[in-house]
């Protein structure tokens, strides 16, 4: 974003991307306003990961979850991944 100056003909530049990454990031730590609730399941084990997401951010960030969240029918989506995945899930998100 750009923004004239006061001082004719200089520019200064507005950026607010360190600002959304950080509020993005409380979003997804606090869980406000999540509109989906991610249930990872862990293949072969009784091991039950829930994490509170958004699914305008998870479809802007991967083409897999705009695909099954666009097919979705509720407001949970189960996933069921390998011990390793569901391990380090949260970090992924």
């Amino acid at each position: 974003l750009r923004a004239e100056g006061l001082i004719e003909g200089t520019t200064e530049v507005i950026s607010h991307s360190q600002g959304l990454v950080a509020r993005l990031e409380g979003l997804l730590v606090l869980g406000n306003n999540s509109d989906i609730s991610l249930r990872v399941e862990t293949v072969d084990a009784d091991e039950v990961k829930a994490i509170q997401a958004h699914t305008l951010v998870l479809s802007l960030q991967s083409r897999v979850f705009e695909e099954m969240l666009r097919n979705r029918n509720s407001s949970t989506l189960v996933l069921r991944e390998t011990a390793e995945c569901t391990a380090v899930f949260e970090k992924f998100i």
